[in-house]
């Protein structure tokens, strides 16, 4: 059975939710959003229209998304796809996974948004109709830029179902679709989520001894080594400390005994203060940045200052040989480089993994 794809019903307006939406109504799909309340969706709908980027490059396209709560579930009846971009918490998606098989047409798509949950432990004990029907859809944020996306079927998910979301997802949403099995955190997160929490660990060092400021850290873990000029805090900052504790989590109840990856599945104690305080990064206003208005209509970027637990005005990095020599990078950027590594084909202000 040939499965088409011309409407998309959203289950979470949270960051990841909010930016589906707004691309796959861009692309000119009728979209429907549906989150807990309707504060929660109000809210969502402003930073699809409005928000800093907005989630829709062409404005028209906010009139093709329809909102709901979850009680009203029963309004993904006929839509083509059903997206599930809930919290990433098991007990969560299969309760929100049955209530969705509930509602959902036959022959419709059902997915998961989840960054490393395995499909399989989701879907464990539900209906063949729903195994069948059944993919990850991992894409990464923000959905707008990122060029990435993973699909990763089950054990019993049907070619066809892997067919039509592949094609769907790399014609009308522009993504650059990889195939990947159903093991934890799949290929994407498995190393990148290694990178962030290893890297914590790693800066807190690199601040403690080698007398390293946030600001420095960021801009030799950007564009100098291929990634995005967000370094790593301010990454983590775009992610959100609860979103990455929860991965670590994942990590930490997956992944094999012996497994390297085991030695960085929790936060260093600053940042584990941060989440207890719920200074959560960009959707709180404040992580490891925030920035602030003045009076006069400018802006002002703050840091907070990890070891003295307190916020300070952001510094300009210097990212000079001296500077590289304390972090271990002797040698390894040339002079006039503009920060890229000699050692490594990367550009600064990529935006990307394109």
């Amino acid at each position: 059975m040939t499965r088409t794809i011309n409407s998309v019903a959203v289950i979470g307006a949270g960051t990841m939710g909010t930016g589906i939406a707004g691309k796959c109504a861009d692309a000119g799909c009728r979209v429907l959003l549906i989150d807990m309340d309707r504060d929660t969706v109000d809210a969502a709908m402003q930073r699809i229209t409005d928000g800093r980027p907005p989630a829709i490059d062409n404005p028209e396209s906010a009139n093709l998304i329809e909102t709901g709560t979850f009680d009203d579930l029963a309004m993904i009846t006929g839509y083509d796809w059903i997206c599930e971009a809930v919290i990433e918490d098991l007990a969560t998606k299969r309760d929100m996974f049955t209530k969705l098989e509930h509602w959902r047409s036959d022959g419709s798509v059902i997915s998961t948004n989840t960054s490393g949950i395995p499909l399989g432990s989701i879907t464990e004990g539900m209906p063949g109709r729903l195994r069948r029907d059944v993919v990850v859809t991992h894409f990464f944020n923000p959905v707008k830029v990122m060029k990435l996306l993973e699909i990763v079927p089950g054990e019993e998910t049907a070619p066809e179902v892997v067919e039509a979301m592949a094609a769907f997802c790399s014609t009308k949403l522009d993504k650059g679709v990889v195939h990947a099995k159903d093991t934890v955190n799949f290929i994407g997160n498995r190393i990148g989520c290694f990178w962030m929490l290893s890297g914590l660990h790693k800066a807190r060092k690199a601040r403690r001894e080698g007398g390293l400021q946030m600001e420095e850290i960021d801009a030799l873990m950007s564009a100098p080594v291929g990634l995005p000029p967000t370094g790593l805090y301010g990454l983590i900052d775009l992610i959100g400390l609860d979103v990455m504790d929860l991965v670590g989590r994942n990590l930490a109840a997956n992944l094999p005994e012996g497994d390297k990856g085991r030695l960085y599945t929790t936060f260093p104690e600053e940042e584990q203060e941060m989440l207890a305080r719920g200074q959560l990064g960009r959707k709180t206003r404040g992580g490891f940045y925030r920035v602030t208005r003045t009076g006069d209509g400018g802006r002002l970027r703050d840091t907070f200052d990890l070891d003295g637990a307190s916020w300070r005005p952001s510094t300009a990095p210097d990212i000079s040989t001296g500077t590289h020599d304390r972090f271990g990078c002797r040698g390894r950027l040339r002079p006039g480089s503009h920060g890229r590594c000699s050692r490594l084909r990367c550009r600064p202000g990529r935006r990307d993994f394109r």
